[in-house]
């Protein structure tokens, strides 16, 4: 049995699997299934003959910190871009759940994000939050692990030293291998294209209005939760005349046209895009989630949370401005170049699992057997097939509506009398 009980903050654990309306209903993946790519790779490298990891399923609050404190050895919190204008409400929540825990935590691969080319001078009214939080952490653990050299210059700018840079879990599923492929002879009309593109993100109209109506093997990765509400509930959503290559509307050629779908876990989604011969867009962990498959990808790097990973890990990418200067799929894959990326990967993941070390952590790689049994363990689960725009809804009758009711009532009567406790009606049978 294992020793070390590790509690992870994540929406779910990978052998969990869900229903399309229960995913709707509960939100796991925290509005942006890219949440999850970083948190499981997080529970495959933490899991090892003498770790156990166990989700928190989101649970942040601090009246929970005892039981907690209790019944876990660690907490570990793996972030995105957490140091973030709109993000304080949560940073507060998770700082206060920390400051009331006797348990070490470790903090994997926090960033902090501003508009690409700016310092950080815009986050200066969640400085104090910021502080408080590196604070509570520095109190349980050695040293903080953020993203990238950027996010390591703001907490120094702020007065912290105990900071490493780590990059970001996701990259290291396969630890210290890059399975990655070469780019076909030719990116041509007839290649398979995987579009993991932000539908909020300005100024890539041409480049994918050219690409969809160009690529008929084109295929839309939805990541957010609005646009699955749009598509799964048949919502009528009207075009923006100015952002029109945006699939943001419920029009728009890819959902017509049955190019777009969205995965309910990790492991199904890396399956299809393992099958793509190229895949670019603005979506940071899209974009890992490809190349962790071996998937050759670029990146459209459009704020500093972004561009920081891809410095880091010399993943292939353009900025913004570039991008534009693009009419093609084509074009974009004539400059991939992922020599620096494959070459400085095993530096990369030592550095990654010293830190572990430093932590008191093993990782799977350490006892390869434990990541063999995990991937196994991972493709015994049958998980929801992804939802493909335009091949109908999630639409609920009034009997479904009073099932889901009752689902959820169960569900918070779960989380009261255990936090921890995910319902077991949620799981796909």
């Amino acid at each position: 049995m294992p020793s070390m009980k590790v509690l992870i903050r994540s929406g779910k654990h990978p052998f969990e699997s869900y229903s399309p309306r229960a995913a709707l209903a509960t939100n796991y993946f925290s509005d942006n299934m890219g949440n999850l790519v970083y948190q499981e790779a997080t529970h495959k490298l933490l899991t090892t003959s003498n770790q156990s990891t166990t989700s928190s399923h989101r649970v942040t609050d601090s009246e929970h910190a005892a039981w907690i404190s209790d019944h876990f050895d660690v907490m570990i919190v793996p972030l995105a871009n957490a140091f973030r204008i709109g993000y304080e409400g949560t940073l507060r929540r998770l700082t206060e759940l920390i400051e009331n825990l006797t348990i070490p935590v470790v903090i994997l691969g926090v960033g902090a994000q501003a508009p690409l080319g700016q310092d950080f001078s815009s986050l200066e009214s969640i400085r104090s939050d910021v502080v408080r939080f590196v604070r509570s952490v520095l109190a349980r653990s050695p040293s903080i692990g953020v993203r990238g050299e950027l996010t390591l210059n703001y907490l120094t700018s702020l007065g912290f030293s105990e900071v490493e840079v780590i990059g970001c879990p996701s990259m290291f599923v396969h630890g210290m291998e890059l399975p990655l492929r070469l780019l076909p002879t030719r990116i041509d009309h007839q290649s398979k294209i995987a579009l993991t593109v932000s539908p909020y993100v300005p100024g890539l109209n041409e480049l994918l209005i050219s690409s969809v109506r160009d690529y008929e093997n084109l295929d839309y990765f939805v990541q957010d939760i609005v646009t699955l509400k749009m598509i799964a509930h048949g919502k009528s959503v009207r075009a923006n005349l100015d952002y029109l290559g945006m699939p943001n509307y419920s029009d728009h050629p890819l959902f017509v046209s049955h190019r777009a779908k969205f995965h309910f876990d990790v492991t199904s989604w890396r399956k299809d895009i393992a099958g793509y011969d190229f895949s670019f867009g603005t979506r940071i962990h899209g974009t890992i989630a490809a190349l962790t498959s071996g998937t050759p990808a670029t990146l459209i790097a459009h704020d500093s949370r972004t561009k920081e990973l891809a410095d880091y890990f010399n993943i292939p990418h353009v900025d913004l401005v570039t991008a534009q200067t693009y009419s093609s799929a084509t074009e974009l894959a004539a400059h991939w170049d992922p020599t620096r990326m494959v070459s400085g990967h095993a530096e990369r993941f030592t550095r990654f699992a010293g830190f572990l070390n430093m932590h008191g952590l093993a990782n799977c790689f350490d006892h390869p057997e434990s990541a063999v049994a995990f991937d196994q363990r991972q493709d015994q689960i049958k998980h929801s097939a992804p939802f493909v725009a335009g091949v109908g809804t999630l639409k609920n009758s009034t009997l479904d509506k009073a099932k889901l009711a009752i689902e959820l009532m169960r569900y918070a009567q779960g989380r009261a009398s255990n936090p921890l406790d995910r319902i077991k009606f949620f799981l796909k049978k």
